[in-house]
């Protein structure tokens, strides 16, 4: 995949927040920005990765409660752990190789969980169940 530099003007009272936040990860600004932009921009099915877009397209003959499941389903607590020390550890200090791969290992998991969430979600809404409960009103 191509990367293309873009220069970005941003009032002063915006360029503080994002340096504050890539100083408090010790992340170049450009890394914070790219990411919150990733973030804004999710993925389109035409990015998913063919087998991805496959297990997908079999989902479509998953009962409710089957995509009920994924749509609960949470990353293993271990891996959470893992997940939320080495993030820790990466705010304060560098990561050895090792660390750093597995935390990269982690991340990917946990964003291609969020996507298998996502579709599942998707795949209910579009069968007329309501996937978010209704939110209390003070009527």
């Amino acid at each position: 995949m191509e990367n293309r530099t873009v220069s970005v003007t941003l009032s002063e009272p915006m360029y503080e927040r994002v340096r504050a936040s890539a100083d408090a990860l010790d992340r170049p600004i450009e890394e914070v920005l790219s990411q919150f932009i990733a973030t804004a921009y999710p993925v389109l099915e035409d990015d998913l990765p063919l087998e991805m877009r496959t297990e997908f397209a079999g989902w479509l003959l998953f009962s409710d409660d089957q995509l009920w499941g994924l749509a609960k389903s949470r990353l293993d607590e271990a891996k959470q752990i893992d997940l939320e020390k080495l993030l820790e550890q990466q705010r304060h200090s560098s990561l050895n190789a090792v660390e750093q791969r597995r935390l990269n290992q982690l991340v990917k998991e946990s964003q291609e969980l969020v996507l298998y969430k996502a579709e599942a979600q998707r795949l209910l809404a579009q069968r007329g169940i309501s996937v978010y409960p209704k939110s209390n009103s003070l009527s």
